[in-house]
């Protein structure tokens, strides 16, 4: 099995980079040089005008503020060398940096060398992530980072990061994807449970987290009333060019409980698309299924979190996990938007890394080690994902 594993472990790498720098994805890198020029809005038309608000007769990028941010630098030195900076160079290197995360956090659970490569493949191969992985599209892009920043908050909570620190990589997280933010409820949950801190302690550990969220909040709001005159309009709330049906769904509220159906259903039940050769009968057409672009069930893109639902809670700690997930998962299912042009139901990312830790760490109780079955799992998962996602991009093109 390590062999094989080790095969896929180069395949999938070489994958990553190469989608990446052939695709290359310019939206995050061009708003970045609008910004060395003291824009907010595109000065120059990017490779595609999918998924930018129309706002004032002017682009925006309905998207977090960081994304832009820590690419600033790059794209400033490649001007100086008279070179252009695109987004799809830096994310192979975000995504090795959550391979690399995954597997530290599964040493530090106590898993052999072995099992913790499988736990780190898992998540970047084996799950909905492959299909952000792969795209360095803005919106594969910014969740590859919040991933990564995610990642590295349940990092620090396991390597007990100061609450200074952790403040603000939950900052910048929110400043990405701000459903994420409700990721400061767990370690508000662990700074007031910790048991050898008296109350004063304990208060001044919750101001040293919130000081740096709050600076990013501010630097949130001021980003969006410079674009919008508002502090909390993102973009979303303006049309989207060229996604059909987007502002028909937005015309029955931004956050509703109406569109809490149709998000669970693409999160839960969803099925691949069987392409059919005509549209009167029911021959088969190559590569006859494809992903469904609007979303997949999770179970058919990451069925390894099957295991959650055979696995117990019985710590105070995997309890506040769960609620956690919940909670960040809740603005998330009722918010208009399902994504688009994606493999699985590419949204819960923001909190997929919470339950894949979950997942992780209670396997590790009842398990200890990782069985055979589910290492073919993971490895036949990965397969299924790659074709799934050959289907709806590249069998597209």
């Amino acid at each position: 099995m390590n062999k094989a594993l080790n095969i896929f472990l180069v395949f999938f790498l070489s994958l990553v980079v190469v989608f990446n720098f052939v695709q290359k994805g310019d939206q995050v890198a061009q708003l970045a040089e609008s910004f060395l020029s003291g824009k907010t809005y595109f000065v120059q038309k990017p490779l595609s005008w999918f998924d930018t608000s129309f706002f004032n007769e002017l682009n925006f990028l309905p998207s977090g503020v960081f994304p832009i941010v820590i690419l600033t630098p790059f794209v400033f030195l490649f001007q100086k060398l008279g070179l252009v900076f695109y987004q799809g160079y830096m994310q192979p290197f975000l995504v090795i940096g959550i391979f690399f995360l995954i597997y530290k956090i599964s040493r530090r659970l106590n898993y052999g060398k072995d099992d913790s490569l499988y736990w780190s493949f898992a998540f970047s191969f084996s799950t909905v992530f492959l299909g952000v992985s792969l795209m360095p599209a803005v919106w594969g892009y910014t969740q590859v980072l919040s991933t990564l920043l995610l990642f590295l908050i349940i990092y620090g909570l396991i390597q007990k990061f100061p609450p200074l620190i952790l403040g603000i990589l939950v900052g910048m997280v929110a400043a990405t994807r701000f459903t994420t933010i409700g990721i400061a409820v767990l370690i508000l949950f662990l700074i007031l449970t910790a048991p050898k801190n008296n109350l004063s302690l304990k208060i001044k550990k919750i101001i040293l987290f919130a000081i740096p969220i709050i600076f990013w909040l501010m630097v949130i709001f001021f980003y969006n009333y410079v674009r919008f005159g508002d502090i909390l309009e993102t973009g979303y709330g303006y049309p989207l060019l060229e996604i059909a049906g987007v502002d028909i769904a937005r015309s029955y509220g931004m956050f509703s409980t109406i569109h809490l159906p149709g998000n669970l259903y693409l999160f839960l039940l969803s099925t691949p698309l069987v392409i059919f050769k005509d549209n009167i009968s029911h021959v088969l057409s190559f590569p006859f299924m494809k992903a469904n672009p609007w979303g997949m069930s999770i179970f058919i893109t990451s069925p390894i979190f099957l295991k959650l639902f055979f696995l117990k809670y019985k710590d105070d700690l995997s309890k506040v996990i769960l609620i956690t997930s919940v909670i960040i998962a809740i603005p998330i299912f009722l918010y208009y938007g399902v994504g688009v042009r994606q493999m699985g139901y590419r949204y819960s990312l923001d909190f997929l890394p919470l339950l894949f830790w979950l997942l992780m760490r209670n396997y590790k109780v009842e398990r200890n080690t990782l069985s055979t079955r589910f290492k073919c799992l993971i490895l036949i998962s990965s397969i299924l994902n790659l074709y799934f996602f050959m289907t709806t991009y590249v069998y597209e093109l």
